[in-house]
Parts: C-alpha cells; structure tokens; sequence
C-alpha cells in the first residue's frame, strides 16, 4: 500500500482511473458535482496542496506548490468539497463545459482539465543519522547533495549528481538534479534521482533515471469539461501552522473530461474491468427459477 492515496468522488465512490500513456485519466460528467479524497496512511500529519484547473482551491490564484492547503492527520482521510470561500463555507466543484468553468471566468483556460496535489512531510523535529558512502561519514540534517562516482543512467562510469538542497523522509528521497559528464563536464539538467537510506544508517541505494521520461507532453487542443465554481455548502476549516519540508514527497496528477474527450486523446474508456471476488459462491443467493417458471 502506498502512503498516501488521491481520488476524485462522484456519490460517495472513486472514479475510475484510466492510465495512459503514463498519465491518469478520469471520466466527468457536466452537470455532476466531485469531491477530493486525500488519503493519508501514515503515522504523521501531512500538507495537501490541492490545484484545480492550474488553480489554487483555497484562494482561486495560479497554483503553485507553495500555496496553502489542507493538513491531513496520520491515519485519516480527507474529503474536499469545493473552492475555499471562507473558513467556514465552499463552492462546489461541479463538472461542468469548459467555458463555464472557473478558470475560464477567470480568463484562464489554460491549464483546465488537470487536477493536481503535492503532499509535504512535516520538517522532523528530532535528527535522524544518514550514512553517505561518498563522503565517507554521517549527517543528521538536509545539506548540499554529495559528489559521487557512481554511474549515470547511460551507464557512462564517474558521471556525478549536483542538487543545491535536498529534504529526508523516514527512509528515501527524490530530487531533480544536474548530470555533469565526466569528459566534457557539461551540465545537462535531465536526471530525476530516487534514493533510499537504511534505517541503521548503513548503506544507501540510488537510481538515475532520464527526466525527459517523466516530463509532460503537450495536451491535444481538445478539452471539453472544466470545474465549475458550484453551489455554496458548509465546510468548516481551522488555520494552523505546519512546519512544511521544501519538496513534496508525493505530487499526484489526474486529467479529466468526457467520455468524447478521452476518447479522442486514446483512453479506452468502453473496456469492461473484471473485479475478482474472494468468496464468489458468497454472491449467489436463493434457487435458481426452472426456464418456464413464472412468477
């Protein structure tokens, strides 16, 4: 199970989510209203910075990773029913066409149809022991990314990893960072680097990977759905202070649109998904009538 889970809510159930080419997809519907599940199935508090349509959901600005949003305890689930209208009260995210939706109101049509949220670990407030095998010694606190020896993707021998500041979950990492090559010593910025440390601070692993894999492609000009600034509903908040680290831990993306609209960008949406039942013989109940039984 992973530790953190994001799903869009239409009557109490989560959307079918749809991958492709290595994006999530979900069907909408105009006229329906949704909800935002944050998920949360670790033993710490976390901050879920939630965009809509390339907008904040708590003030209606451009999004960023910077913005406010909701604290998700440890081991809780969080709905979120709407724009953020004021502490107490929402505007219903409502599926709805694409130019009535609120970022269209707002002249910003751009990036609608995505909706996005960057999950923060909390900074830790005791220090917790890293062994780097590069620098040959221990360290308890975030500091400038070692210069290593290790290969790079490519498979090129002494290539080495330069990041300026780098935030430690419990047990791994990831950053994007600059490749330099060893014979010529230029700087290409396309490595996405995941690390791991073990708990006893004895050894650590690391994966290069290119970041080209795992950067957006262009969007087809089609977009039929957008999210509407619905009906207003009570739902009560409290500010507090989190203590948030610089990188989220987690960014999760799901694409949305009708049924037509997924359809042109490839998503097989018609395909019937079988889910397996542990006892099936559990569902069948009562006799099964003769052909020419009537009732």
């Amino acid at each position: 199970m992973s530790n953190y889970d994001f799903d869009v809510v239409v009557h109490n159930k989560a959307v079918t989510k749809y991958v492709h080419e290595g994006r999530a997809y979900v069907e909408g519907r105009a006229g329906s209203e949704f909800t935002l599940l944050v998920c949360n199935h670790t033993a710490r508090p976390v901050l879920a910075v939630i965009s809509v349509d390339g907008l904040s959901i708590m003030d209606g600005k451009t999004a960023s990773k910077d913005g406010t949003g909701y604290v998700v305890n440890a081991l809780t689930n969080l709905k979120i029913p709407g724009w953020r209208l004021n502490d107490e009260s929402v505007a219903k995210f409502t599926f709805s066409e694409k130019d009535n939706s609120y970022a269209s109101q707002k002249d910003a049509p751009r990036n609608v149809g995505v909706i996005g949220c960057a999950i923060f670990e909390e900074i830790r407030k005791d220090n917790q022991i890293f062994w780097d095998p590069c620098r040959g010694s221990t360290f308890t606190e975030p500091s400038i990314f070692f210069v290593g020896t290790t290969t790079d993707y490519t498979g090129s021998p002494g290539a080495y990893w330069s990041s300026s500041t780098l935030e430690y979950s419990d047990n791994q990492a990831e950053t994007v960072c600059d490749c330099h090559t060893p014979n010529t010593g230029e700087t290409n910025t396309s490595c996405h680097l995941t690390y791991t440390t073990d708990p006893n601070a004895t050894t650590r692993s690391v994966t290069v990977t290119p970041l080209s894999s795992t950067q957006p492609r262009e969007e087809p000009t089609l977009q039929n759905l957008g999210t509407f600034f619905g009906k207003k509903a009570s739902h009560s908040v409290t500010t507090v202070t989190f203590d948030r680290k610089a990188t989220p831990s987690q960014v999760f993306t799901i694409h949305y649109d009708d049924r037509a609209g997924l359809k042109a960008r490839g998503v097989n949406v018609d395909r019937t998904v079988h889910i397996a039942s542990p006892f099936p013989a559990d569902q069948v109940r009562g006799c099964t009538p003769p052909v020419d039984w009537e009732e």
